[in-house]
């Protein structure tokens, strides 16, 4: 995908007589659906189709999108499983304590009294929420979501996140 566009998500199903999609959306990308006026849609291997949207439509496991009339339902089933983007033109913007979840790598984890816990050595988008995976001074590792209920404040500028009481949330990884 080109440096220009931003994935959004992966569609999961389609309907060709409606000339819908159905996609999982990226967690921190979900701001993204509210003013979509068009995506680009693109297959395993193929070139990007630029699709109008018509309509988008908010659900548990991430939104259907109705295309407009000038894409053809042949192209509709044919976009299972293809990714979902935006021009970074056409984003939404960044709410106020939105953070790419890759923005999050290599930042200094820190606890409400502002003791050093650790680095973020990897971050995911899953489904549901980021998970960020952080390396102690000790050498040990463990995984924690970067959700509201454990991150208090992620300042991009000071590459520092402030996290309250982990004990709920952090999961140690085996050595």
């Amino acid at each position: 995908m080109p440096n220009d566009r931003i994935d959004i998500g992966k569609v999961t199903g389609v309907n060709a007589a409606k000339r819908s999609v159905r996609i999982a959306v990226h967690a921190a990308q979900s701001h993204q659906l509210n003013q979509l006026e068009w995506i680009y849609v693109t297959s395993k291997g193929g070139q990007p189709l630029r699709c109008k949207v018509d309509d988008v439509r908010l659900n548990e496991s991430g939104a259907t999108i109705t295309l407009a009339a000038g894409v053809s339902r042949d192209n509709v089933a044919k976009m299972t499983k293809a990714t979902v983007s935006i021009e970074k033109t056409d984003a939404a913007p960044r709410p106020e304590g939105y953070f790419e979840t890759e923005e999050l790598i290599g930042m200094t984890l820190r606890d409400e009294s502002g003791a050093d816990i650790g680095t973020v050595i990897a971050a995911v988008d899953t489904p549901a929420h980021p998970v960020i995976d952080v390396e102690t001074p000790e050498g040990t590792t463990f995984s924690m979501p970067a959700i509201p209920e454990s991150v208090i404040e992620v300042d991009l500028d000071a590459d520092v996140i402030t996290v309250g009481d982990l004990t709920p949330f952090r999961v140690d990884h085996a050595h």
